[in-house]
């Protein structure tokens, strides 16, 4: 290796992206910004626009905890003046994803809304984010699954207009429930609204018990929304509050091995 051939990346941040970000915010100083970056640039502005250069689009794939999670990140956009920018601050940072798997689920789309994200000093630098809202895109299929699992002599499709039709699996021939999804807490509800059989709609009564569906979620992590779109379903999840050291973001982001430490 002579003088000139940069040492190999960590395993942790395999692009790169610890170091370019080390080598922007040491050239910080007297003698100004480095080439490229803004006189008042912090870590934070480094980091996304080394993410944007590096990341975006690229399929990433990692564990955290004990499940392996994969995704695509296809956007990431800021909305920030220069004076929060520049006090390592901004407003909301939104993370736009396609073809996420984690454990047992998968989801077509994902947008992650990051409020409030700000720098927190200490020993260690760290990215905080209260509160980030989650927007899950799901197919048919998943939806299906899910339903399927707790009532297994139940079918559900998703039309085109959006409606959630609930068929007897074995009888599908005898008409459909009309259901629609609402959020509780760590819970999915399918309430049947409408009965249709032979080209006819009746309304259900609303005092009938809607199908509960349960999500393993965190105690500070809720389900906020749940609704049905044309062949898909569409589910908000509220997380209060995350903090990430910023050399564990390089790795989350650039898709290093290892387990992530997202407090």
């Amino acid at each position: 290796m002579t003088d000139e051939d940069p040492a190999p990346n960590p395993l942790w941040d395999p692009f790169g992206l610890w170091r370019d970000l080390s080598r922007a915010s040491g050239q910080w100083g007297a003698a100004g910004a480095p080439l490229g970056v803004p006189a008042a640039a912090t870590p934070l502005q480094v980091l996304l626009d080394v993410v944007r250069s590096r990341v975006v689009g690229r399929r990433l794939s990692w564990r955290v905890g004990a499940a392996p999670l994969a995704f695509t990140i296809d956007d990431i956009d800021v909305a920030a003046d220069s004076l929060l920018l520049a006090a390592g601050q901004a407003d909301m940072v939104t993370v736009t994803a396609s073809d996420l798997a984690w454990d047992t689920h998968a989801f077509t789309a994902a947008r992650a809304v990051f409020h409030n994200v700000h720098t927190r000093s200490g020993r260690r630098l760290r990215l905080v984010s209260a509160p980030i809202d989650l927007y899950l895109r799901a197919s048919e299929e998943y939806l299906s699954a899910r339903v399927r699992a707790r009532v297994p002599w139940l079918g559900v499709r998703i039309t085109a207009a959006g409606d959630i039709q609930a068929r007897l699996r074995a009888r599908p021939d005898w008409g459909s429930v009309t259901v629609t999804l609402e959020a509780a807490d760590h819970r999915i509800l399918a309430r049947p609204r409408r009965l249709n059989l032979g080209g006819h709609s009746w309304r259900l009564p609303a005092r009938l018990w809607p199908i509960s569906i349960s999500l393993a979620l965190p105690d500070d992590v809720r389900l906020t929304g749940a609704q049905a779109l044309p062949n898909s379903v569409e589910l908000r999840i509220r997380v209060d509050e995350r903090h990430l050291d910023y050399k564990d973001a390089m790795a989350f982001l650039s898709g290093g091995k290892g387990s992530v430490d997202v407090g």
